[in-house]
Order: C-alpha cells, then structure tokens, then sequence
C-alpha cells in the first residue's frame, strides 16, 4: 500500500462517518490524514529553468513558498512534484 491508497482509506473513513463512531479520538485519524497527504507529490508551479532545460525552482502547491529542487517543500514539509510538461 502506498500513500495514496492510504490516504484514499482514510478519508473513506472520515467520511462515513467511522472516525467519530469507532476511534476514541477522531483526531488522531485527522491527524494522520493529514500526514499521509504530505508524502502524496503535489505538482509544482515552475518558476525557473537553467540553460539545459532542467528546474531550477518552482511553488510550493501546498503553502506558495519558492522552492529549491528538492524532494521536499523547504517550508512546510509537501513532498513535491518536479515533474514537467516538457518530459
């Protein structure tokens, strides 16, 4: 299982209703929920490339804030997407 699918399991969950009527403290589960949905990619905004083509930097989906390629958002800790229409 990968996060995806873990992250589609537990909103499943949430929504019907099990989080508050089978877990102690839905929390918890909305606490994991959003865990889970920071190792999903989200796809950047490209803002830069170099001379060969390759990112350079681009936003953050999540918070807005300009990243470095990196595998993960500097700021708020998104898994990113680098990704990019031209491959």
């Amino acid at each position: 299982m990968d996060a995806k699918e873990a992250l589609k399991q537990f909103d499943g969950y949430h929504q019907s209703g099990f989080a508050k009527s089978e877990i102690p403290n839905s929390a918890v589960l909305l606490f994991a929920i959003m865990a889970i949905k920071k190792q999903v990619p989200a796809k950047i905004t490209i803002r830069r490339y170099d001379n060969e083509g390759k990112i350079l930097n681009g936003d953050c989906p999540v918070c807005g804030q300009v990243s470095p390629h990196s595998d993960y958002c500097l700021d708020c800790g998104q898994k990113l997407d680098w990704s990019s229409d031209k491959e």
